[in-house]
């Protein structure tokens, strides 16, 4: 078990004895996911798991650069307003009614253990060798708006806890209209999705459905 940060890289690799998870920090600043799945090995550079490619009418953010796209890219954690027309993590309204927000990586922190969360239901550990978490914060400069991403692997176990906390540092409020602890961005495959039904003494009803498109 282990959270491990390439700064020659810039990517988090985040993983046990039975899973990866693989964050890098983009050129624009903004989190990419790289990899999510079975362990692999480390090393300091996954770039080369990173998609992107020249498509036709897709949006770059970067002159004549023509492989990264927000549009297409596996994203950590996106946002609107930066060329990304999928489902957003997260939505706000601020007092003008403007929802752009353009939150890029700014620290992360690394330690033993998993935090309490206040007022809320979460797992936890019974001693802090049981886990390991980062703590990646993002920031929106001109708002003055910090997100910060929690992550954390336990050791005996092929699972990661997640959760995220804004922080509003700025003088003028802001209305979260949207906050998911998680995203994924899935390659396009044959996927199954595995969730429990039922209520009290009828618990645990296993239900398998295809994902596909639509909300």
């Amino acid at each position: 078990m282990a959270i491990i940060y390439s700064g020659s890289s810039k990517e988090i690799h985040i993983f046990n004895n039975q899973i990866s998870y693989i964050i890098q920090i983009l050129d624009n600043g903004e989190l990419g996911n790289l990899y999510y799945g079975g362990k692999i090995s480390h090393k300091d550079d996954f770039s080369y798991l990173l998609q992107g490619g020249h498509r036709s009418l897709a949006v770059y953010t970067k002159e004549r650069d023509y492989f990264m796209s927000p549009q297409y890219t596996k994203m950590e954690y996106p946002c609107t307003g930066t060329g990304d027309f999928r489902e957003p993590a997260y939505e706000l309204r601020q007092q003008n009614g403007s929802r752009t927000v353009c939150m890029k990586y700014a620290g992360h922190e690394i330690y033993k253990g998993k935090k309490k969360l206040e007022g809320l239901p979460a797992t936890y550990t019974e001693s802090p060798e049981e886990a390991e978490t980062i703590e990646i914060t993002l920031m929106d400069e001109l708002l003055h708006l910090e997100c910060i991403l929690s992550y954390t692997i336990f050791r005996d176990y092929p699972a990661i806890a997640r959760n995220v906390r804004f922080v509003n540092k700025g003088e003028e409020s802001v209305a979260l209209e949207r906050v998911l602890s998680a995203s994924i961005d899935l390659p396009d495959a044959d996927y199954e999705m595995v969730s429990l039904a039922g209520a009290w003494a009828r618990e645990r009803h296993v239900k398998v459905r295809k994902i596909e498109q639509g909300v």
